[in-house]
């Protein structure tokens, strides 16, 4: 029963965040679409939607004066004609192209880019066309435009390449893919008027990729809602399941690129959040991208987590909250007393945290002059006195003196860290959600080397140790925190010690 009622749940939330998916190429600003015109899927489909056309506008089913010019070969002659024409002209309908030079360099304009060149399209058997930066209006308008162009286009190319044959079955009923005819009703005897572009387009449709499926999509998409915290755990009697452990379950044992690369390497820069890839022509069943496939690994991970949880419950890591009044106080406490001190006890303001603290502070209370007092005469005096020089620090008195200032150093970055490491954060790197990573990184064992400081560094690995590349997901590099972490922890350093921290590792 647990089983069931938690499959139920992660169900409900895959298939919420995959709608967004199905109503829209491009769901959203923030989607780079690769669209791929050409391909055997796309020849086999063609060749069915011709004989749809022949069949009810023709009244042939026997197809057989069709079969010498209604193959593969023939459209993939018809396709590639019309690319290399569209490579050319550098246009496909009224969406202008631009080239893959224009690609190499940052920033990337918005537009729409070949992402291969011309003399590459026999090779492929097609042309990848990429859409960046049009937003989801646009890019939805545009996607529809280059399908349209290019459909019609393979049409009339064909009909054009076997012109002579089909003026001998057929006359010119095949010429004009608008020409309108009746076909009858999916049910009933009723008839519905369409055109021979329609009906052979009913079987040439756009198709997400095995690495974009809109199953695969909402998977990546409660993913990043799981490290952000805003995808909850799912429970049922006493039973709670972080989605985040089912999505890495799914991800491992999938084997489709959940990184998504949107381009060949060397061929454009593009900067992204979300990568579609759509094909003309009709998947196969039962793929492993497909929504049925996931959730069936989704089921064997919380069938065994249930097992295994048999006896207790499961509590969600807690977020660390805003800092308490009490926090904050103590944190003051703390600061008075590993603020670095002269021997005489005084702030060393050779320190830029006491500089910071003590010389840019102003006193606003009203001093009132008290009446009637004359003012007082100072005289000085010079006393000699014999005294001793002072002894030098024994070493071992030293060594004790440079760790108990380190220690003081560490607690004083820590407390500023996570403040510092949130500034730090943005693209390319991390982007601050929730507070959870920031206030998770902390700066441990610092020690005097003869090169400088060394130390070691921790944060919160679990999810956030995967933009590490860990793991089977490949991150953008940007993304690693070990960088983020150092330059952060260096930052705060500078301002409390004169000495140079050279080593800092992950612990």
């Amino acid at each position: 029963m647990s089983v069931k009622n938690l499959k139920t749940q992660f169900s409900a939330n895959l298939r919420a965040a995959q709608k967004d998916w199905s109503a829209n190429f491009m769901p959203n600003d923030e989607t780079l679409v690769e669209f791929t015109l050409g391909g055997s899927n796309a020849y086999n489909d063609f060749i069915i939607g011709t004989q749809k056309v022949i069949k009810v506008l023709i009244q042939d089913n026997l197809f057989d004066s069709a079969s010498d010019f209604n193959t593969v070969a023939e459209w993939q002659k018809a396709s590639l004609t019309v690319l290399n024409r569209y490579g050319t002209k550098k246009k496909i309908g009224n969406t202008l192209l631009k080239g893959v030079r224009e690609t190499k360099s940052l920033p990337i304009q918005t537009g729409v880019y070949m992402n291969a060149p011309v003399a590459s399209i026999k090779s492929n058997d097609g042309l990848a066309i990429v859409l960046y930066g049009m937003g989801k209006s646009k890019g939805n308008s545009q996607i529809d435009g280059i399908y349209d162009s290019f459909t019609r286009d393979v049409w009339k190319q064909w009909v054009k390449n076997n012109k002579v044959k089909l003026r001998q079955f057929y006359g010119s009923a095949l010429d004009n893919p608008d020409r309108q005819f009746d076909r009858p009703a999916s049910s009933g005897t009723a008839t519905r008027q369409t055109t021979i572009i329609k009906t052979f387009r009913s079987s040439a449709k756009r198709e997400h990729s095995l690495d974009t499926t809109t199953a695969s999509q909402a998977t990546r998409d409660l993913f990043i809602d799981a490290l952000n915290e805003s995808s909850p755990s799912i429970t049922y009697n006493g039973i709670a399941i972080r989605q985040f452990d089912i999505i890495k379950h799914i991800i491992e044992n999938t084997k489709i690129d959940w990184n998504l690369q949107p381009t060949k390497d060397g061929i454009g820069k593009y900067q992204t959040k979300n990568v579609v890839k759509l094909s003309l022509g009709k998947n196969p069943t039962n793929l492993a991208s497909d929504l049925g496939s996931i959730m069936r690994h989704a089921q064997d991970y919380i069938t065994q987590h249930v097992k295994d949880s048999t006896q207790k419950v499961l509590s969600d890591v807690q977020l660390k909250a805003s800092t308490s009044l009490n926090d904050q106080v103590g944190g003051d406490v703390i600061t008075d007393i590993v603020r670095p001190l002269t021997k005489a006890g005084l702030p060393d303001m050779r320190y830029k945290v006491n500089v910071a603290e003590f010389s840019t502070k102003k006193r606003n209370e009203k001093i009132l002059k008290p009446k009637g007092i004359s003012k007082a005469t100072l005289s000085t005096m010079a006393v000699a006195t014999k005294g001793r020089l002072p002894r030098p620090i024994p070493k071992e008195k030293k060594k004790e003196g440079d760790a108990g200032n380190l220690l003081k150093i560490e607690a004083m970055i820590n407390k500023k860290l996570p403040a510092q490491v949130r500034r730090n954060m943005g693209r390319p790197a991390l982007i601050n959600q929730t507070g959870r990573f920031s206030n998770s990184v902390e700066v441990q064992n610092l020690r005097a080397t003869k090169a400088g400081i060394s130390g070691e560094y921790t944060y919160m690995l679990s999810p956030y140790e995967t933009f590490e590349n860990t793991g089977s997901i490949r991150w953008p590099s940007g993304y690693n925190p070990k960088p983020l972490i150092a330059k952060s922890i260096r930052e705060l350093a500078m301002g409390l010690t004169s000495q140079k921290l050279v080593s800092l590792r992950r612990n």
